[in-house]
C-alpha cells in the first residue's frame, strides 16, 4: 500500500511555537517559531518517505 503525503504548515497563534507542520499520514511534529523551519521539516519528511536522500546525504 502506498501512502500519499500531503503536508501543510498552519499558524496557531495560541501556542508558544505557533507554526504547526502536519501530514495526512498522521505523523506527529513539534511546533516551530518560524514558518520556514516548519516547512523544512515537512519537506524532509516527504523526501524521507519517498526514499530520496535528505540532509547531508542529499549533497
Amino acid at each position: 500500500m502506498t501512502t500519499t503525503h500531503k503536508t501543510t504548515v498552519e499558524y496557531d497563534g495560541t501556542r508558544r511555537y505557533p507554526w504547526l507542520p502536519t501530514c495526512t499520514c498522521g505523523e506527529q511534529f513539534w511546533g516551530y517559531v518560524a514558518e520556514h523551519a516548519a516547512q523544512a521539516i515537512v519537506d524532509e519528511h516527504v523526501a524521507e518517505t519517498s526514499g530520496r536522500p535528505v540532509g547531508r546525504e542529499a549533497k
